[in-house]
């Protein structure tokens, strides 16, 4: 290392209160050092050069300048941290005003579970079939519904029992209809 170097970091060691030399005599530090809650393992100071995070082995934090493979410093990226701008006269007509109020923030209204209002006892291919099922839940006093659809260009007929208003109504409904034989019923 050369002497001018080496005054060159012994001065900075002076007038940063040591800050270059824990940083590994490199002769280069940030232009600021990171905010503290700051997590990243690259920092990008103000002036857009960049530090690698590394531990000082005393469970501090060093940050080493990150080099390019001609061992010249990365620069030239946007700062990680950006410090608000400042206005003066901002500065002072907000000094001299009363807070705003805050403005409240809209709520937004909860919106309910989506809650099962059927029970499905099962799906048929066979119209004579889901006929026979929607006979079996007339018997047992409930109301059926019957929803159409296509599997593999199949028509289908899923039947239901409901629409029903109350989980009560639901779980009665889902027991009627398991006692009756349709074992694979489920909420729908």
């Amino acid at each position: 290392m050369g002497l001018v170097r080496l005054v060159g970091v012994a001065v900075a060691a002076v007038v940063l209160g040591g800050a270059a030399l824990a940083q590994g005599m490199h002769g280069t530090v940030p232009a600021e050092f990171p905010p503290a809650g700051f997590r990243g393992a690259v920092y990008i100071d103000s002036t857009g050069c960049a530090f690698r995070r590394a531990g000082d082995g005393a469970g501090g934090t060093r940050w080493h300048p990150q080099r390019a493979r001609d061992g010249s410093q990365l620069c030239g990226y946007a700062p990680s941290v950006i410090a608000p701008a400042v206005d003066a006269a901002a500065v002072e007509v907000a000094q001299d005003a009363a807070p705003a109020p805050a403005k409240p923030k809209p709520r937004r209204k909860a919106q309910p579970a989506a809650t099962p209002r059927y029970v499905q006892v099962g799906v048929f291919a066979d119209p004579a079939n889901a006929q026979a099922a929607k006979q079996r839940i007339w018997a047992l006093d409930l109301p059926v519904s019957v929803a159409q659809g296509r599997r593999g260009g199949r028509p289908l007929q899923a039947v239901l029992i409901g629409p029903l208003d109350t989980r009560a109504a639901l779980r009665d409904a889902l027991v009627q209809a398991r006692r009756a034989g349709f074992a694979d019923a489920y909420l729908r």
